[in-house]
């Protein structure tokens, strides 16, 4: 165990690696600040094991800058180790003694940030959120201070929804109102937005290292409060504390991951492999350009046309990347809760401002039924045979996809 442990980090995944740990690498090397992170693997899949066992990997960042192409490559050693919350319970919640502890930074998708009622206090819990609880609980009976949580999962309030999630186990479990008032009073949940495409690395007989990745030039890390503590600033990288988050997130989460997710059922049944395959094919390049265009219009009430043909632009020169490979397969891991975050908003927002559904994002949610029934992506095996057993009907109606019924806003 490493003394200088201050950040516990849920996910081993390639965003955190290529997106967090990153830019705390460059916090490092660049300010007095020394970050030393352990790493949970919460999900039965991971790279733990890589992880214990060489923990340090390159990260190449690529695309063009100032009409250049450039490349930059970073020696990533800020990881400590990880530790398998499910087959090492008891080591997972010795974390909650860590004496300098400061922060947590998590991104379980957007599936993540979830309540669950079968989880306990005393087993190892299915959920994230049950997983924090249970390790804040454990540090509020050491004694410790509180920490400052840094979700990354692309939901609406993450942060709130976290804390409130955890308040519910914490009445549940019947925990006491001096550990409610320790999380409501001495622990930080920020509401964050995160902006950069992270592809991970191919691998090849000269690359075996599977940590190894890769990702876009740009970076954007949008936090809503106060200052945390961290110097990003003075390691030069492009973090925002702001008390408007909402606008920052919605461009973003509607327009960039709107895209890539409305992209990729389409892109997957034409047998693209990745995003830039997929653009250069003038069909698909022209349901992505017609997505884009809905999307923008359900936002003119925030934004100036100006401003939104500018990030459309942009959306599509990141998409354009040509040292990018990233994999539809990757974005389409969990694909129903990000149409539900991502798309179906855009969706209700323009059958509100035109009384009709858009032609483009019906096309959208067509494709990505047609997938789920023909070849699904990585998701709840329980929603893939409810897709694969339903009518279209009834998949359209189903308040457990879509929180509402939606047959009267989609047209297929």
């Amino acid at each position: 165990m490493n003394g200088n442990e201050n950040i516990i980090q849920f996910g081993t995944g390639a965003f955190l690696r290529g997106f967090a740990d990153w830019g705390l690498q460059l916090v490092a090397e660049r300010t007095d600040f020394k970050p030393s992170v352990v790493v949970v693997q919460s999900t039965d899949r991971g790279l733990c094991e890589a992880i214990n066992s060489t923990p340090v990997y390159t990260h190449v960042c690529r695309g063009i800058r100032d009409g250049e192409p450039r490349e930059e490559s970073l020696s990533v050693s800020v990881l400590s180790r990880c530790i398998n919350a499910a087959s090492d319970y008891d080591a997972y919640l010795a974390l909650a003694e860590l004496e300098n502890l400061k922060y947590v930074i998590s991104n379980t998708t957007e599936a993540g940030i979830c309540y669950c009622p079968s989880d306990r206090l005393n087993v190892v819990c299915r959920s994230f959120p049950g997983k924090l609880a249970q390790l804040l609980y454990r540090r509020y009976l050491s004694g410790a201070e509180g920490v400052t949580v840094l979700p990354c999962e692309l939901i609406e309030k993450n942060g709130d929804m976290l804390r409130s999630i955890i308040l519910r186990y914490a009445d549940e479990w019947s925990l006491g109102d001096g550990f409610i008032t320790w999380i409501k009073e001495n622990n930080r949940f920020m509401n964050t937005l995160v902006d950069r495409i992270v592809t991970g690395s191919d691998k090849n007989a000269h690359n075996p290292n599977p940590l190894d990745n890769a990702s876009e030039l740009y970076f954007l890390w949008v936090i809503e409060g106060e200052d945390i503590g961290i110097p990003f600033a003075e390691a030069g990288l492009n973090v925002i504390y702001t008390s408007d988050l909402e606008k920052y997130r919605m461009r973003k989460v509607r327009m960039l991951n709107g895209a890539h997710t409305a992209l990729v059922p389409y892109a997957l049944l034409e047998g693209k492999e990745t995003v830039l395959s997929a653009i250069g094919d003038p069909v698909l390049r022209s349901h992505l350009e017609g997505c884009l265009s809905e999307i923008k219009e359900t936002l003119g009430d925030l934004y100036t046309e100006d401003e939104l043909s500018s990030y459309t632009d942009e959306v599509i020169t990141r998409f354009k990347n040509p040292y990018l490979k990233h994999r539809c397969a990757a974005i389409a891991l969990n694909s129903i809760s990000k149409f539900r975050v991502r798309i179906l908003p855009s969706v209700e927002e323009y059958v509100r401002l035109n009384g009709t559904p858009p032609i483009s994002l019906s096309m959208a949610f067509a494709k990505l039924i047609e997938l789920y029934k023909t070849a699904p992506p990585q998701d709840d095996p329980d929603i893939i045979s409810f897709i694969r057993e339903s009518s279209l009907r009834q998949i359209l109606r189903s308040e457990k996809l879509w929180g509402r019924d939606i047959s009267d806003i989609i047209r297929l």
